[in-house]
């Protein structure tokens, strides 16, 4: 499973060292609007396109996508030597053909926050990546919205001092697979509310896992993180959601919906607490 996401790593940094040869298109934010759309805002002067290789995005507040379809080549770097911040409106998309990627640099913050009816695609995201220096810090605000990807990793693998927290206070996470790097110094945290993750295969065990961590959280410990394998609303896929807990019994912890031996949810009435 981590050979693909090696691969990919090789060769981002093979075009980290040749970026001067490729197409990367840089905000600048000059006409101040904040505005994707307006080339004016970009350098050189033009908005990125699928011909483009990359886009460095390397102050606040940073671009915002509102009723626009943008697409670029391969990355879209958030983050890369100032902190800086991505906004993909109501009715934005992006897509990334390869990477969208968090805090690119040692102890720089990228943050990308999406909005109801807004949507990214990419092959990776990557929530504090940290690039060679790996102390990038990742912040991900989930409004709405859907992000559709193959591999979303909280934290690069042997990033150690980079830091990842990704809030989903509503939308969907779609991937095949979700990964929550241990060996950070800081400890990556995901906090569930009205949000949910769909995992295309049956990760129930390893999700367990960072949930008994609390490395997966509900409405920042308020409330319990639920995952089951093959619902009725997402056949073969895992579904992870939240729910809180009532006034009163903030400090209970809800068990998980009973499973068989497979991991699948057993023929008992549904779970109340599904969304």
């Amino acid at each position: 499973m981590r050979v693909p996401v090696a691969l990919f790593l090789i060769a981002l940094f093979a075009l980290e060292g040749t970026r001067s040869d490729a197409q990367w298109i840089k905000w600048n934010d000059a006409n101040g609007n904040h505005q994707w759309s307006d080339p004016a805002n970009w350098l050189p002067a033009r908005v990125p396109g699928k011909g483009d290789d990359g886009v460095d995005l390397a102050s606040l507040p940073g671009p915002t996508i509102t009723e626009t379809i943008a697409e670029v080549k391969s990355f879209v770097s958030i983050g890369t030597g100032h902190d800086a911040m991505l906004t993909i409106g109501d009715g934005g998309r992006l897509t990334a053909n390869v990477a969208v990627s968090l805090g690119c640099t040692n102890g720089v913050t990228g943050t990308l926050v999406m909005q109801p009816n807004s949507h990214l695609a990419a092959n990776q995201v990557y929530i504090g990546n940290g690039g060679r220096a790996f102390g990038g810090k990742g912040r991900l605000i989930l409004n709405g919205g859907t992000i559709k990807c193959t591999h979303f990793s909280v934290l690069r693998a042997r990033a150690l001092h980079s830091e990842a927290h990704v809030t989903l206070n509503d939308g969907v996470i779609d991937c095949w697979d979700f990964y929550l790097n241990r060996d950070s110094i800081i400890p990556p945290r995901v906090d569930l509310r009205r949000g949910k993750i769909v995992q295309r295969r049956n990760d129930v065990a390893r999700i367990r896992g960072w949930i008994h961590s609390k490395w997966i959280v509900a409405y920042n410990g308020k409330g319990d993180v639920n995952v089951v394998f093959d619902p009725p609303e997402h056949p073969d896929c895992t579904l992870v959601w939240a729910t809180l807990r009532p006034p009163g019994h903030e400090s209970d912890a809800r068990p998980q919906p009973t499973t068989n031996g497979s991991n699948h949810r057993d023929p008992t009435p549904s779970d109340p607490a599904a969304p």
